[in-house]
């Protein structure tokens, strides 16, 4: 008689969570169909049309992230489509080393600590000669870690509480960090992707951009944040999965205005792997490399 009257309340829950998410859906579709230019029944088509070609549920996360992703994909054409007329780039060309483990692969390397123990510095040639992942250890070996059960999400909570931003506060974060060190204006934060460019810039970044799913969908505002992901970060995942990015906050002033926020990619962690990554595709005219 227990279980029975817990499975009936779960199943109230549930039928719950899928009335708000049909309402949250119900509301999206009806201001994403303003921003498209479509009636509110040829948006409810055209949301219909790419939950099937995705197959998921028209009641699901993945099917709001997949509508917002499709919103914005709208807004980011029209904003490129008003813009054509910008020329020119300011990519930034640096040397590296050829070294490019996966993000939260475990490393060893020789370096010298700072005496508080906050930092590292690296002995050139030294620390280079040095570089060996974790996986190429002997697993006899002193030196040898099992990281099999480590749980990077709560390492990052635990050990970076002050870098943790929520995606919605991205523009305040960025604000108050301008007058930090360098070292310290990093941030951590999370989203579901909602849309991705394989095609890299001139600096070889390849673009995603991500929102929070969560927070309200703004008709007249940008309702995802664009990252900047370095050549060596493999994009492995596809639209509405859910991802943890590390990087520092940079923000473009075009003839006194703002532009949004963004985040120059340091660290990518999947933590909901949907699909696959789209193909790469031919830019014919882009501004892309500016920070």
């Amino acid at each position: 008689m227990v279980c029975w009257a817990i499975n009936i309340k779960d199943k109230k829950i549930r039928n719950t969570e899928v009335k708000s998410m049909q309402e949250k859906l119900k509301k999206e579709i009806e201001i994403g169909a303003k921003i498209v230019e479509l009636s509110v029944e040829e948006a409810m088509d055209k949301f219909k049309e790419i939950c099937k070609e995705n197959t998921t549920s028209e009641d699901s996360q993945i099917a709001l992230a997949l509508w917002r992703g499709y919103v914005g994909n709208v807004q980011r054409m029209k904003k490129v489509s008003n813009n054509s007329s910008n020329t020119g780039s300011n990519s930034l060309v640096k040397k590296a080393v050829d070294f490019s483990p996966n993000c939260y692969e475990w490393i060893h390397f020789l370096c010298i600590p700072s005496d508080d123990g906050s930092a590292i510095y690296g002995m050139t040639t030294t620390t280079l000669k040095s570089l060996m992942l974790n996986t190429e250890v002997d697993p006899e070996g002193d030196d040898y870690r099992d990281m099999s059960s480590f749980d990077f999400e709560s390492c990052l909570a635990s050990n970076f509480k002050s870098h943790l931003v929520p995606l919605p506060d991205v523009d305040r974060a960025h604000i108050e960090r301008q007058t930090l060190p360098a070292r310290e204006r990093f941030i951590i934060t999370d989203g579901s992707v909602d849309s991705i460019t394989m095609t890299a810039t001139a600096n070889g970044n390849r673009i995603i951009n991500i929102s929070d799913l969560s927070a309200e969908f703004v008709e007249d505002g940008e309702n995802y944040t664009t990252c900047w992901i370095p050549s060596h970060i493999d994009i492995d995942f596809g639209i509405a999965s859910s991802v943890i990015v590390v990087g520092r906050t940079s923000q473009r002033i075009v003839d006194g205005v703002a532009d949004a926020v963004t985040i120059n990619v340091s660290g990518l962690m999947v933590t909901n792997r949907v699909g696959a990554p789209p193909e790469t595709v031919e830019i014919v005219e882009d501004d892309l490399d500016w920070f």
